[in-house]
């Protein structure tokens, strides 16, 4: 499960076709790149520092989400990547960065699968793990909510990308699909990696038997709202965490945002 904050008001605009690709490399100028690095520090640094737990992720997930919001209405889909890079350079745990832009830049009026392609992509390539990278964009599609194929759509893009330079990162994406994604988000998966350019086997990856893909030893930690070292949703690996409850404190303490009502949904 991921953060759902009933506060966090997302626009969904208009419905991406399994054909998008994702936002090509950063046309942002030296002084977009240090407006976006200042804010995040500005956001991160300016919290207060008697908030702690689940106030202070609350916190840091309201400020990415506003500044995604506020530089993809005015940058375009090319301030993700910056935004995210700077958030985990910040110090912030990554699925928290994933969860944070992705509605941000949703809010900005980027389309849902190129939101959630970026982000992926974005925080892959800064080091985060990829299974757990998918997982939280999988969650964070469900909080939302975006139609599956939206949400499996962007991971297909992302995948497709990805194999060009880590095969292995990729197929760590498709074997995240198969693992927790729905039949309908599973088929946008491939068709997303195939109309990007990805090959059949890493397309066909998605419906493949679940399989375990997370740190043998400490499971794979998908943020839900709580600190991953408060208790965490480890929904995969070999599991040890407290996912009862972390699991009930998500449900009585967050809300999943209204479901899509705008003219058509990405």
């Amino acid at each position: 499960m991921a953060i759902a904050l009933a506060s966090a008001t997302v626009i969904l605009p208009a419905m991406m076709p399994a054909s998008a690709a994702p936002s090509p490399p950063s046309l942002l100028t030296s002084s977009q790149l240090s407006t976006i690095q200042s804010q995040v520090q500005d956001a991160i640094s300016g919290l207060s520092p008697t908030l702690t737990g689940l106030a202070r992720i609350q916190a840091v997930n309201a400020a990415l989400v506003a500044i995604a919001a506020k530089d993809t209405a005015t940058m375009g889909a090319a301030a993700i990547d910056a935004i995210v890079g700077d958030a985990i350079l910040a110090g912030v745990t990554p699925t928290v960065v994933v969860d944070a832009v992705i509605r941000g830049a949703i809010a900005g009026g980027v389309p849902g699968s190129t939101a959630i392609a970026d982000v992926v992509l974005a925080a892959i390539h800064d080091g985060a793990p990829a299974a757990n990278v998918a997982s939280q964009a999988l969650a964070t599609g469900t909080n939302i909510p975006l139609p599956p194929d939206v949400t499996g759509t962007g991971l297909g893009m992302a995948a497709a990308q990805l194999a060009r330079t880590d095969i292995s990162d990729a197929n760590a994406i498709g074997q995240t699909v198969a693992n927790e994604g729905t039949a309908p988000l599973r088929v946008a998966y491939r068709d997303g990696v195939l109309a990007n350019g990805g090959s059949v086997e890493l397309a066909a990856l998605g419906n493949s038997f679940p399989l375990a893909t997370g740190e043998v030893g400490e499971g794979r930690k998908i943020d839900n709202g709580l600190l991953n070292d408060v208790g965490g949703n480890r929904n995969q690996g070999n599991d040890s965490g407290f996912t009862g409850q972390a699991n009930n404190q998500q449900a009585t303490i967050n809300q999943n945002l209204p479901p899509c009502s705008g003219p058509s949904c990405v």
